[in-house]
């Protein structure tokens, strides 16, 4: 399915998302290639982690499995812990998807 994506929609999808996860994630539309990237903030390895997905359906189960492993892996190093994301994308979010 190739459904265009309003440009002020998905800056509302990555400025939510954000709020959503706090500082833990940086997350960027990109118009051009219709697609949400998501940064990881957390304790990673030199690089840093990221994911893509067109929308924030796509891109949620993602985020939270790398917040998990995340967890596991500041509660090991004794750093600051990222919260647990819930396993359903946030309601805001969900009606915006449709």
């Amino acid at each position: 399915m190739n459904v265009i994506i309003d440009q002020r929609t998905g800056y509302w999808w990555a400025a939510q998302l954000e709020l959503e996860v706090g500082y833990w994630w940086r997350i960027l539309w990109e118009p051009t290639s219709q697609h949400l990237t998501a940064y990881y903030r957390g304790r990673w390895e030199v690089g840093g982690f990221y994911h893509k997905g067109h929308t924030p359906k796509d891109l949620w189960p993602l985020m939270r499995e790398t917040q998990h492993e995340g967890r596991r892996r500041a509660l090991v190093a004794n750093a600051p812990v990222p919260p647990v994301l819930e396993e359903r994308l946030p309601d805001a979010l969900w009606r915006a998807e449709g």
